[in-house]
């Protein structure tokens, strides 16, 4: 996404046709992180969610 926003590329924020782009980010960044927090929940190690 940031590279979309420093290019042509990228609808403004109040368009509807930037959300969806954006919730595809969203579910590739859980589904990135969902190993790390499995990793880390089994070696019992203290996860600070804010």
């Amino acid at each position: 996404m940031l590279l979309l926003h420093f290019n042509e590329y990228m609808p403004p924020a109040r368009e509807s046709s930037s959300w969806f782009p954006m919730q595809i980010g969203i579910v590739l960044g859980l589904i990135a992180g969902y190993p790390v927090l499995e990793w880390l929940t089994r070696r019992h190690a203290t996860v600070f969610l804010a």
